[in-house]
């Protein structure tokens, strides 16, 4: 494929959001190759001309120069892609001016950002602080718990079979993956009930800097997030195939309409048949939220006996005395940012710091009123903690302190003032 043919087919893929890694790393190096600079300051003025034809709301000052600039700068920074500053953006911005203002910043392990507060209505240049410690971001962590209670750190095995659970094998696939493999249910169904009475349950959890997928029994692949867990039987067998959460996970269900899947938090129940979902139910949050993709999903407060059906791009959130509240146009980008590898932040202070507490497992400390304050921003969840820190930093209103000194089991401690 010619180089040109290449690049635009790299940017497209980009653009689309359905960039890999590989081709990401591919893009990158595109960029950094001198003789590639006009080409790409072309695609950039050409995706500004498209959202601004588009109608769009664009709160930045887009143009040819601009794009020109954008240009010269991560060239210059190298693989450090530049803080580009911007006017504070309208909600629809995320992900759109993204692919224009700062198009290239994702690229290659960097990030792009937007920062606004309750009373601001731009953002400037400030200095930002220069922290003299740093944390590493979360990693391939996780413990599974067999049914004799006897555990396995996943991170310290090799790849391949680790033991078995009954009929079913359990394998380490790859780095951050683990796969049940044995008969199916029909086939043990069939045995005159004899698989229903050595069912037996694993749990799989993550710890804070932590994340794993898995694959069931049934084929079903599930994603865990820092500080969660899934037990799940060995086998499924019965009317319905049913795992228990705490924290966050993503799942993406096989089909079988003679076995709905059934996904429970306390209370809180999510039946599906086959379906693309997330569920956040992190205990220090104040709802528990059921996002759908793809399918449908049934969303019961057992508590109160309240259900809804949620049809996809919907959000269920229920709170802490069962209610249920429906969001029809839910954000689908930030509720599986994790699952992609970024973070995407809006809100006030307290609940960006809770996602970086658990992915960086930090102590945060605060020191000030900042509850009256919004923030927003989208980066990558493998930076460095002091890389996601500056950022914020960039509102001019908010300032942190990266201490060592923090508690026992946590890799640092942060320390947010205004």
């Amino acid at each position: 494929m010619p180089l040109l043919t290449r690049l635009n087919y790299l940017f497209e893929q980009y653009r689309n959001n359905a960039i890999s890694d590989t081709e990401r790393h591919e893009l990158m190096e595109m960029i950094s190759a001198s003789s590639h600079e006009q080409a790409i300051k072309e695609l950039i003025a050409e995706e500004i001309e498209r959202l601004e034809q588009s109608g769009e709301a664009i709160d930045i000052p887009l143009s040819n120069e601009r794009a020109a600039e954008i240009f010269t700068r991560i060239i210059q920074s190298g693989a450090e892609a530049p803080v580009i500053p911007l006017v504070q953006p309208k909600r629809k911005w995320v992900g759109r001016v993204a692919a224009a203002a700062a198009i290239l910043l994702l690229v290659g392990g960097s990030s792009y950002f937007w920062i606004h507060t309750a009373w601001e209505k731009k953002s400037t240049i400030t200095a930002v602080s220069s922290f003299k410690n740093d944390v590493a971001p979360g990693s391939n962590k996780a413990i599974l718990t067999l049914a004799n209670g006897s555990t396995i750190i996943l991170d310290n095995v090799h790849k391949g079979q680790l033991t078995s659970q009954g009929n079913t094998k359990v394998m380490k696939i790859d780095s951050g993956l683990l796969a049940y493999k044995g008969e199916n249910s029909d086939v043990l169904s069939k045995r005159n009930g004899e698989a229903k009475n050595k069912i037996i349950f694993n749990t799989l959890s993550t710890p804070r800097g932590g994340e794993y997928q898995l694959i069931l029994p049934d084929g079903s692949r599930v994603w865990l997030n820092a500080a969660s867990s899934i037990r799940f039987p060995t086998v499924f067998t019965g009317k319905e195939r049913e795992v228990e959460i705490t924290g966050e996970a993503y799942f993406e269900i096989e089909k079988n309409t003679n076995m709905p899947f059934v996904v429970k938090k306390g209370n809180v129940e999510v039946q599906v048949l086959g379906t693309h979902f997330n569920v956040k139910a992190y205990d220090d949050e104040a709802n528990i939220t059921v996002t759908l993709l793809e399918g449908s999903v049934k969303v019961i407060a057992e508590d109160r006996g309240l259900e809804t059906v949620i049809m996809p791009g919907q959000q269920a959130r229920i709170n802490n005395v069962g209610q249920i509240a429906l969001v029809k146009n839910a954000d689908m980008d930030r509720a599986i940012a994790w699952k992609e590898g970024r973070f995407e932040f809006h809100g006030n202070i307290q609940d960006i710091m809770r996602q970086i507490a658990r992915w960086y497992n930090v102590e945060v400390e605060y020191r000030g009123d900042m509850t009256q304050k919004d923030y927003g921003g989208a980066i990558s969840r493998y930076e460095n903690i002091s890389k996601v820190l500056k950022m914020l930093e960039l509102t001019g209103s908010i300032h942190f302190e990266i201490e060592k000194d923090a508690a026992p089991g946590e890799a640092g401690k942060i320390i947010v003032e205004e």
